[in-house]
């Protein structure tokens, strides 16, 4: 189905403002819909378990380490869950 298509049904869960957003800018920040202490434990879990992989050298069962060299995290892993789970929190 198109954009167009889906918009031209009454929507069920989402606003139509929300709807119009998503197709507009591909995603949709709905506050409060992961509880805070949740966020919280993600994203203790997710930046320990960052913080482990950087420790190793090669793959292994947890880690598909990349190859090529890589001096610097990529920029998106932090940032993108620190962004994301800081949005969420409300705090």
């Amino acid at each position: 189905m198109t954009p167009e298509e889906i918009l031209c049904h009454a929507p069920l869960a989402l606003t139509e403002a929300q709807r119009a957003f998503y197709f507009e800018n591909g995603f949709l920040a709905v506050d409060g819909l992961v509880p805070t202490e949740w966020v919280q434990r993600l994203t203790a879990r997710s930046k320990a378990f960052l913080e482990e992989s950087r420790t190793l050298t090669e793959s292994n069962e947890a880690f598909d380490l990349d190859p090529r060299p890589c001096p610097v995290p990529p920029n998106w892993t932090e940032v993108g869950y620190g962004s994301i789970f800081t949005a969420q929190q409300g705090d």
